[in-house]
């Protein structure tokens, strides 16, 4: 079974395989609750949302309530965009499970995710207070005193980031720049740990203005010559690409846009042949590039690439809506702004169903 749980991100399809052969050998009245978490958790990688939720729902309710499958279940109303029903599974979780330091960060990180992708001002106010809470604890009851803990710092930096302001920006700075300063030793020395790096060009761009754009493009050009072992050179690291890429995207002018497409272009084509739960931030982000450059040749080839990933993502079936709601809204805007009323009655019938 440990084998099948490396598999989930690499190979979802074989750890899922694994699962229904161990849960097939197995009655009701003695199945395993590993093969089941195992099952919940290959679903939601292979973006089988629906799947996910009907398979959790029709085990006893005893199992239902188990803290791993509970987890699998408020992710997958998560990305169905269930979001009030997403946080009732995660709130739970916090009130009932999260009696020690460990189990409290982990069950506390996932409620704040949530409440996140809810956000609204109260809901990231309450992430908020929850962060803050975690943070005093790993901090040994000290209030506004960074802890040690890097996944409680970077949290608390991104969300302070979502709510924006001037204040929590800085806020959020003195977070990143912090935890840079005790990776290397100075505030302004690039640190070998790409997630603080990430954090900080993702900021700096938010920041705005040229300085801070310039300081962000040279974090990622550092990020991928590290990686590649050359400058100018792109790396096999696909989150630094696209982090690039989106940066010069949102710099602007002709010469960024057609940078940024290129990264994109050589991103989309190695994913080709692979399967679509790796690859869809990749040919989300090249359609929605093609939409932002604009003119019906662009227009035309993001469809094209939306329609391709919806039909993978429903199983194979085209024109099918798929249970994906930014695939559903990036095929509907882009349908949108093509001529014909074919495009505007196919992009009308996307966006009702999802308001359903």
């Amino acid at each position: 079974m440990n084998h099948a749980f490396r598999q989930l991100k690499n190979n979802p399809s074989e750890a899922l395989h694994i699962a229904q052969r161990e849960i097939t050998q197995l009655n009701n009245a003695h199945l395993q609750l590993q093969p089941l978490i195992l099952k919940a958790r290959a679903l939601f990688e292979l973006k089988r949302y629906n799947q996910c939720l009907s398979f959790i729902n029709e085990l006893p309710r005893k199992l239902q309530n188990e803290r791993g499958l509970c987890m699998s279940k408020g992710r997958a109303l998560q990305e169905l965009g269930r979001l009030p029903e997403a946080l009732d599974v995660f709130r739970q979780l916090y009130d009932r499970y999260a009696t020690d330091p460990k189990d409290e960060k982990i069950y506390g990180l996932a409620l704040v995710r949530t409440l996140q992708k809810d956000g609204q001002p109260a809901k990231l106010g309450e992430g908020l207070e929850i962060l803050k809470q975690l943070r005093r604890q790993a901090a040994n009851n000290r209030d506004n005193t960074p802890c040690h803990d890097k996944q409680i710092e970077l949290a608390l930096a991104r969300l302070l980031q979502q709510m924006g302001g001037k204040n929590n920006l800085q806020a959020a700075l003195a977070i990143l720049t912090t935890l840079r300063e005790r990776a290397t030793g100075h505030p302004q020395f690039p640190c070998h740990d790409k997630e603080i790096e990430l954090a900080l060009a993702r900021l700096l761009q938010q920041m705005g203005g040229k300085n801070n754009r310039q300081e962000a493009l040279a974090i990622l050009t550092t990020l991928r010559e590290r990686v590649a072992g050359h400058p100018h050179t792109p790396c096999h690291d696909q989150e630094i690409e696209l982090a690039l890429g989106r940066h010069l995207q949102v710099m602007g002018g002709r010469d960024n846009l057609q940078a940024a497409l290129a990264i994109f272009n050589a991103l989309a084509s190695k994913a080709k042949g692979r399967t679509p739960h790796r690859d869809k931030d990749i040919l989300l982000t090249l359609g929605r590039h093609l939409q932002l450059m604009g003119g019906k040749a662009n227009l035309q080839a993001a469809v094209a690439i939306f329609t391709r990933l919806r039909a993978l993502v429903a199983g194979g079936i085209a024109n099918t809506p798929c249970d994906d709601i930014s695939i559903e809204l990036t095929l509907g805007t882009c349908l949108e702004r093509l001529p014909g009323k074919d495009n505007l009655q196919a992009a009308l019938a996307i966006f009702t169903r999802l308001r359903m």
